[in-house]
């Protein structure tokens, strides 16, 4: 019960993180003539995407991840970066596509094994 509790407010955290990011892109590109207020900006929003990155990493290799909770949580934090993704420089992208590439090769990895166990996927 308790971790189901902890999932659930880490997926709050996650998607008003989500949200702050929208807005700090939003306010860059109003902004955006100002270049030092961009570069400002743009290393905490890094910052915040990698610590999303690594939640949905966490989600994956968990041992609680067939919970609905942490599943809830993966696909909160995987839909918000691939949003904020696409506000991202081709640079940015391309190392969050990368992420992304690796947590596709996780699944896959636990779909290999669960198949000699088990009939469903983990997500």
């Amino acid at each position: 019960m308790k971790v189901n509790v902890k999932l659930q407010t880490f997926q709050a955290v996650a998607i008003l993180e989500i949200n702050w990011i929208s807005q700090a892109l939003s306010s860059d590109e109003k902004v955006h003539a100002n270049q030092s207020a961009g570069s400002l900006i743009k290393d905490p929003i890094r910052e915040a995407l990698s610590l999303l990155m690594d939640i949905a990493d966490a989600c994956i290799t968990s041992p609680w991840r067939r919970l609905k909770s942490c599943e809830a949580l993966f696909e909160a934090v995987v839909t918000g970066v691939a949003q904020v993704s696409a506000y991202q420089s081709s640079q940015m992208l391309k190392i969050l596509l990368l992420r992304f590439k690796t947590l596709v090769l996780a699944i896959c990895a636990q779909v290999c094994d669960c198949k000699h166990t088990m009939v469903y996927a983990v997500f």
